[in-house]
């Protein structure tokens, strides 16, 4: 979508729609790396580019503050947050805990649909073998389907934001495009046994899989994000 698509679509929006439209906008592009690390964010600019006032764009601005996504600097603006290795790596092990958690539940409970998982694997696998432009997209917005179906299934209604939260405070992506082939073959894998194992109510199995999914994704996430974040890479503390 261009800018004067997005201007078009927020002109006749309601006050508050027209925030959460600004919100949404800048949400997708920080998290898909279209706004890299340290930049700079100025209002009058977005809201002329997205045909709003400036009162959206500063509501939109204190929600991503809020999400941890950019930082409001007195007297100076608003950025995308820094990123510091020891957010990177806190961040990844609460999120392998909350994820594995989230699958030991989805095992013992009898929410899963192990239908819709299978045939979500199914997907990703025949999305990959394909030779089509943006595959990877249509991997990642499979694989989110596919782990927000194992949080709903572990019965547990806070754990879905609780790992929105986390993965947004470090800035992480899905970002399949980074992956080697080899190792996008391994994540899929590891959907289907993960699936496997829900679907045979093995608790400790489906969580031991899943944190090992999420942590060995650890790595080659943080290869594919080093071009976005050692330019502007808070220093350790």
């Amino acid at each position: 979508m261009t800018s004067d698509d997005r201007a078009s679509d927020l002109s006749g929006t309601a006050p508050r729609q027209k925030a959460s439209a600004v919100y949404e906008d800048l949400r997708t592009r920080i998290l898909g790396g279209r706004l890299e690390c340290g930049v700079w964010l100025r209002a009058e600019s977005l809201a002329d580019e997205l045909g709003v006032s400036r009162t959206p764009v500063r509501e939109a601005f204190r929600q991503l503050a809020a999400d941890g996504l950019i930082e409001l600097i007195p007297n100076r603006g608003a950025r995308v947050a820094l990123i510091s290795d020891e957010d990177l790596e806190s961040t990844y092990e609460l999120h392998a805990i909350l994820e594995g958690y989230g699958a030991r539940r989805a095992a013992e409970g009898q929410l899963a649909d192990i239908g819709r998982l299978r045939e979500l694997c199914d997907l990703m696998e025949r999305t990959l073998a394909t030779g089509e432009e943006g595959k990877y997209d249509e991997i990642t917005r499979l694989d989110l389907e596919f782990h927000g179906a194992i949080h709903r299934a572990s019965g547990n209604i806070a754990l879905p934001a609780m790992i929105a939260g986390f993965a947004q405070r470090s800035l992480v992506r899905n970002a399949f495009a980074d992956y080697a082939p080899a190792e996008i073959e391994r994540a899929l894998d590891q959907h289907r046994e993960i699936t496997e194992a829900v679907g045979a109510r093995d608790g400790v199995l489906a969580e031991a899989i899943m944190r090992s999914h999420v942590l060995g994704a650890r790595t080659t996430l943080r290869r594919g994000l080093a071009k976005l974040t050692e330019p502007c890479k808070a220093p350790a503390s």
